[in-house]
């Protein structure tokens, strides 16, 4: 009884005048939530998409309330009209399955009219026939009629916006089944976090599409969500870490074409740190031909929040040959061995690991640009540092200096390192190897 009358004083508050205003609407369903005022130009889009037919697109940042407002919005729409029939699509169908669940329980503390027991938590109904069929992206949506479409987040990763053939599956897939499924005079609204020029808003776009995108900094430096954490200090520190790649797209809707620099001006050592996590990272090829890929191996060590790269081996030889130098290396101070190896190369890496039992293969399941990212932030941060002075010192800076991601003469060393990089990241206790500390740390010098 207290919860059907706390539902029904939710009615009466929301039903004094129809919900126009989306912001209003989730501060009066959801009292511990601020009306998002920062998505201002979002909650207008939707409010006309309400009444006339709409086509548009939207980035905003991630962790910055675009969902949470979307599903209000779901809700706010049944509260409005039970009868609405709304689709809502995101990267996975179980992602959009918990979203799904999420806006039901939102529609019913709105005073919508949800029979307890009838209906999956991807397709359900209101009394009046109305209701909310969530998929993933590819998911079926054949016989389905849609008033409203929301897909909010079609992409899940840098690795399907990296690949040309999922880009084109995402927009595949919407083009000729979601599109298809709306009503004629139906409204569709694309939002998400941008990753690549070529992604789905970026085509929609170039078809005509209206576009707002939402900066997590404006061009005076303001942010755009201070009030929910995200200050210019915090964007600040989280612009350092995920590099200026990431941070173009993701923050700042404006991702970048492949072919710029990537690690930016090194960072120095004058002397190794004492106490340390060690990790090899490794790049393998395999004939001794003068035109052929070098295997690499780089000896990093992490202190603190600094990586240093200790040793580079770089030689042209056959896999025989090179897992007795990972051999040597790895006899001198224990520690994780990576290579991400790609489908073709199962064979050499049984043969390595015959060999090597602490050799760790990973499935490369994205190119050396996305892999390179992480590194590459923590370098453009400071917190990767080479020695002063080394025999492979000259050749190592030379190819992270070129390194583009885009048809790259050389690419061995940068792998290995972004390898190495998140053999550390990743480290478990059982990897650890550490050294007693010396009153005084080595200096970083840019």
């Amino acid at each position: 009884m207290r919860e059907i009358a706390k539902r029904e004083a939710t009615r009466l508050r929301l039903s004094r005048s129809r919900s126009t205003d989306l912001g209003s609407f989730i501060t009066g369903l959801s009292r511990d939530y601020h009306e998002p005022v920062h998505l201002r130009p979002l909650l207008e889009e939707l409010g006309r998409a309400e009444r006339e037919k709409v086509r548009f697109c939207f980035s905003v940042p991630p962790r910055h309330g675009k969902s949470e407002t979307l599903l209000h919005y779901v809700a706010m729409l049944l509260a409005n009209n039970p009868a609405i029939r709304i689709g809502y699509c995101s990267h996975t169908h179980s992602f959009a399955v918990k979203q799904s669940k999420r806006a039901r329980q939102l529609a019913r503390r709105a005073g919508v009219d949800i029979p307890q027991f009838i209906g999956r938590a991807d397709d359900w109904q209101t009394t009046a026939g109305g209701g909310l069929v969530a998929r993933g992206v590819g998911g079926e949506l054949t016989g389905r009629g849609f008033d409203i479409l929301i897909v909010d987040d079609p992409i899940k990763s840098r690795a399907v916006a990296e690949s040309a053939s999922q880009r084109d599956s995402v927009y595949d897939w919407f083009t000729s089944d979601a599109f298809t499924r709306l009503t004629p005079d139906g409204s569709i609204i694309v939002v998400h976090t941008r990753w690549h020029p070529d992604d789905l808003v970026g085509r929609l776009v170039s078809d005509g599409w209206g576009f707002v995108n939402l900066k997590a900094i404006d061009e005076q430096g303001a942010a755009l969500w201070p009030e929910g954490g995200w200050s210019a200090d915090v964007l600040a520190e989280r612009r350092r870490h995920v590099g200026e790649y990431n941070w173009a797209s993701l923050y700042q809707g404006e991702p970048r074409p492949r072919g710029g620099q990537v690690f930016g001006e090194p960072s120095f050592y004058d002397r190794l740190p004492e106490r340390y996590q060690c990790a090899y990272g490794i790049d393998l090829a395999y004939t001794k031909k003068t035109n052929a890929d070098y295997s690499v191996c780089v000896k990093l060590l992490k202190s603190g929040d600094c990586y240093y790269v200790a040793d580079v081996v770089r030689k042209q030889v056959d896999a025989p040959a090179f897992a007795l130098t990972l051999k040597a290396m790895a006899a001198g101070t224990p520690g994780r061995m990576l290579w991400h190896a790609s489908g073709t190369e199962k064979g050499a890496a049984q043969f390595l690991q015959q060999r090597i039992k602490r050799l760790e293969v990973a499935n490369a399941s994205t190119d050396k640009f996305v892999r390179s990212q992480g590194v590459a932030a923590a370098w453009n941060d400071g917190r990767v540092l080479v020695p002063d002075d080394a025999p492979w010192l000259d050749v190592f800076l030379g190819e992270m200096a070129d390194f583009t991601g885009l048809d790259d003469a050389h690419d061995d060393q940068v792998d290995a390192l972004a390898s190495g990089f998140t053999a550390l990241a990743v480290s478990s206790s059982a990897y650890r190897d550490t050294r007693r500390a010396r009153k005084s740390m080595p200096q970083r010098r840019m």
